[in-house]
């Protein structure tokens, strides 16, 4: 529209230099022979009347063009002026969903890294946990063999004094034996000898 304008500004311009030019020959005299003929300049001057009104009306025509021509390009700059502060507008709020962005990312890694290193924390006392517990489980077997083998020690030297004991008691009553056996076979050998007398 503002080409469109533009052009018809060019056209009534030429059109009120046409006028104008055509008002200022009309104030010029008709010479005819030399002489200045009196119908002449009559006509000329109603000539330069009609010229003067035609250029009038040719110059509100060009001022009225280029009044809206110049509205038009107040308008188009106004329309860049609020695309470029909509642009600019714009150009904000991504940065500001950028800065927001950034933070939620900074936000989120440091999240993240707490969350890992309280990760690892547990998993290493987990470890350690474990690690103690079968320490202890380890202590714990030990003490029971070393308990076992302590108790079966003193069962196998249990049975070997019950068994040295047994032997003793064998052996005692063998002699007790023997010697009642010796006993009796004395007393039968002397009735023996009393009976023959």
């Amino acid at each position: 529209m503002l080409a469109e304008l533009r052009a018809d500004m060019q056209r009534a311009e030429q059109e009120r230099d046409e006028a104008l030019g055509l008002s200022r020959e009309a104030h010029r005299p008709s010479q005819v022979g030399g002489q200045i003929d009196e119908g002449g300049v009559q006509v000329s001057v109603r000539i330069g009347v009609v010229s003067e009104a035609h250029a009038h009306r040719t110059r509100v025509h060009y001022e009225s063009i280029k009044a809206e021509v110049e509205h038009e390009e107040l308008r188009i700059k106004r329309l860049v002026a609020e695309a470029d502060a909509e642009q600019i507008k714009d150009e904000l709020a991504r940065c500001k969903v950028q800065e927001a962005e950034a933070r939620m990312t900074g936000t989120v890694a440091t999240i993240m890294g707490q969350q890992k290193s309280q990760a690892a924390k547990e998993a290493r006392n987990r470890r350690e946990a474990i690690c103690a517990d079968q320490l202890q489980r380890g202590k714990a077997a030990k003490e029971v063999a070393d308990d076992v083998q302590l108790r079966t020690a003193e069962v196998r030297d249990s049975a070997g004094e019950a068994d040295a004991a047994k032997q003793r008691v064998d052996a005692a009553q063998d002699d007790k034996a023997r010697q009642v056996a010796s006993t009796e076979h004395m007393e039968l050998h002397a009735r023996s000898q009393r009976l023959q007398r």
